[in-house]
Order: structure tokens, then C-alpha cells, then sequence
């Protein structure tokens, strides 16, 4: 299936997902990934500040948080995205989405908790289309754990480009997906 076509397909998947069903789903998903061996173990976390119809993420970093856990989340500055401590102010991007005011950037990353669009079964991410987590995963040597409902999840492969930096992990409300080493 083309990246395209799949991120069409699934976003609006994702859209139709409401109400109590979402409720349980979201729930499931959170629950899954703090069961995933040692993601608590981390100390430096990269996480995306859910926006519409995403799996939210505000219970996943007050989790984190309340354990003493250093949390950056997505700041894009001239056409690239940073991972910015969670500090200070906030404001809209042009995108309609929260970031930090101040610029604190991240000396390492961990974990990076990524927001997408779609994702197969070989653990290949489709996002938005501008490219910046695979760009981030590019310079990042962290693990990648991708979030989604399993709406989202494609049972026919989704083509990538060689640009394309596969997940390690998937969770859904369902289970969790490994990338096999």
C-alpha cells in the first residue's frame, strides 16, 4: 500500500474512534506500553504533545513525571523538529499544535514515544508527510515506540522510501509489536 493512500485511510479510521470505545482504547494502549519491559528505566524521554484524534499522551508523561523522568517534547524551529523540555510557557505552532516558548533542547534521548498516521505489521511508520521523526530517528539513537489504535495498523504492507526509519516498538489498545533484532 503507498504511504498516501494509507495515511488517508487510517487517519480517518482514527477519526471515527470516540466516545466510550475511545476511552477503553486509550486506556488499554497506556496500560500496554507501561507493561513493555523496562520502558520505565529510561531517564530521558522524548514525547509528542497529542493533538485531535492522537492517542493521548498527557497520562503518559504525568506517569513519567511522577517518577522523576526528564520529558522533551516536539518544538519545530526553522524547519526542523527539536526535542525541547517541557518548561515555561506554551504556545500554538503553525500547525495548531502546543509547544514550549523557551528552547531547552535535549543532551540525549531514551525513549521517543512518536505519533503517527498508520503502521504495518514489519513496523514501518507512516506520519504526516513532512518527515520530521525520520529525520529526528536519523540523529537519534534512541528506542522508537510508536502509538496508535489498532485501527491504524495496516494488514497489508505499507511501502516506504529508504528515508524511512522503521519503529522498534508498536502499541496498540490490542498489544504490543516487537521489531525483531
Amino acid at each position: 500500500m503507498k504511504k498516501a493512500r494509507a495515511r488517508r485511510k487510517f487517519l480517518a479510521k482514527r477519526d471515527k474512534i470516540i466516545g466510550a470505545a475511545r476511552e477503553r482504547a486509550q486506556a488499554a494502549i497506556e496500560e500496554n506500553l507501561f507493561s513493555v519491559g523496562g520502558f520505565f528505566d529510561a531517564e530521558d524521554y522524548f514525547i509528542y504533545l497529542s493533538f485531535g484524534s492522537e492517542v493521548a499522551t498527557n497520562n503518559i508523561i504525568s506517569a513519567l513525571l511522577s517518577r522523576g523522568k526528564r520529558i522533551y517534547v516536539p518544538k519545530i524551529c526553522e524547519g526542523k523538529m527539536l526535542a525541547v523540555k517541557i518548561s515555561g510557557g506554551m504556545k500554538i505552532n503553525s500547525f495548531g499544535i502546543a509547544e514550549p516558548v523557551d528552547t531547552v533542547k535535549a543532551e540525549k534521548i531514551d525513549v521517543c514515544v512518536t505519533p503517527l498516521a498508520a503502521a504495518d505489521k514489519q513496523l514501518r511508520r507512516v506520519g504526516y508527510g513532512k518527515g520530521y521523526y525520520d529525520k529526528f530517528f536519523a540523529v537519534n539513537d534512541c528506542v522508537k515506540i510508536g502509538v496508535c489504535f489498532s485501527a491504524q495498523v495496516s494488514q497489508k504492507e505499507i511501502e516506504t522510501e529508504s528515508t524511512d526509519v522503521p519503529l522498534d516498538i508498536l502499541v496498540t489498545e490490542k498489544g504490543v509489536l516487537k521489531r525483531e533484532k
